[in-house]
């Protein structure tokens, strides 16, 4: 039996609640702005979480997959693979390579002996492989780019006895050699385009590398080539400046052929500085009269005039005498003015012996020509 005694406090004692809606006891008392503390502190963890996992994605997104670095490492073993058997510029490996190596980049350009795939901890130096694959496909600028972003992104700078967060101590040692390798190719390149300039720049930046005994022997005579293209230079610099300043005077002196003569000189001694002078305008300038007497010998040759054709190739001959079409023209009418000769001679005679039928053949064969 229950006791009909109550107490303060007890369930049983609490006064019954209205339950139809909109009765003041049920709304929820206002308990300020220190209430529900739990809630309060579980929704400032949920946006601290979601700020973690947002700043974590962003700032690591080659860690939700290892596709991009499986890429990676078989062009980085294909490299190696191609290094020891000393494979051609042109074989297709290389280009495979670069491509590999570019997509690994898009995904994540951050170097590191210690990157983190999938958990793990790899080693991941992209631009020091896409230098060596760009050098073998004879992309020589574009390998020196690559390995300076190699050093720029600190893969190769010591700190401490130790090189930082870029490449181990056998890696930066064959840097070193594909960067000397690097600079002495350049040179000679720079030679080769009769460039004295950039070469004397890149033998400084060979100077500065780690150079094997074979290219500490070859960099005096590189330099001693640079030496001579430099005087070569000059040489012909000095000549095509004479050549502008005769050029001028013939013009001047309404000696036009004589002025696109020593133009077509200067054009030939250097076609660069030519342009970057504005020489090619001034030669469009003198050649436009001829220009317009080849047109109309070009007219008049298809009308089959062939005497007033000829006139002005001719004419356009003596203002141009180093154009080859004008004496292309002037040949081609040279054929056709023997051709006709000799069917106007074929058909007199036959004429003559009565041959009417040999006659007419010989002079609709002189109308073809």
């Amino acid at each position: 039996m229950i006791s009909k005694r109550t107490w303060r406090g007890h369930p049983a004692c609490a006064p019954e609640q209205p339950t139809w809606p909109g009765h003041p006891a049920r709304a929820t008392p206002n308990r300020g702005p220190g209430a529900q503390p739990g809630r309060l502190r579980h929704i400032l963890l949920t946006v601290f979480l979601l700020s973690f996992l947002a700043t974590a994605g962003a700032a690591q997104p080659s860690l939700r997959s290892d596709a991009w670095y499986k890429g990676y490492e078989d062009a980085v073993e294909q490299i190696k693979n191609a290094e020891r058997r000393n494979l051609q510029s042109g074989d297709q490996l290389w280009a495979e390579a670069i491509r590999a190596l570019q997509a690994a980049l898009q995904v994540d350009p951050e170097p590191n002996r210690e990157k983190r795939v999938e958990g793990r901890r790899k080693k991941y130096f992209p631009y020091f492989y896409l230098g060596i694959a760009q050098m073998r496909s004879g992309q020589w600028d574009a390998a020196e780019e690559s390995f300076l972003k190699a050093r720029e992104a600190d893969e190769v700078t010591r700190s401490k006895g130790v090189l930082g967060i870029g490449l181990g101590r056998d890696e930066a040692g064959e840097f070193e050699k594909y960067e000397a390798e690097l600079y002495v190719q350049q040179v000679r390149n720079s030679i080769d385009r009769g460039d004295p300039d950039e070469a004397a720049k890149k033998i400084e930046r060979a100077r500065t590398s780690k150079l094997n005994s074979d290219q500490r022997r070859e960099l005096p005579g590189l330099e001693q080539q640079v030496r001579q293209l430099r005087e070569a230079v000059a040489a012909r610099m000095e000549r095509f400046d004479a050549l502008v300043g005769e050029i001028e005077q013939a013009k001047s002196a309404g000696r036009l052929a004589d002025a696109r003569s020593k133009l077509a000189e200067a054009e030939g001694l250097d076609p660069d500085e030519f342009k970057r002078r504005g020489l090619d305008q001034m030669r469009a300038t003198l050649y436009e009269p001829v220009d317009r007497l080849v047109m109309e010998g070009q007219q008049f040759l298809e009308q089959d005039s062939l005497s007033q054709a000829k006139d002005r190739f001719q004419e356009a001959r003596g203002l141009a005498p180093g154009r080859e079409d004008i004496g292309r023209f002037l040949q081609q009418i040279q054929v056709r003015e023997s051709s006709y000769e000799q069917s106007r001679q074929a058909g007199e005679a036959a004429l003559q012996g009565r041959k009417w039928a040999a006659a007419l053949d010989a002079l609709n064969n002189a109308l073809k020509v």
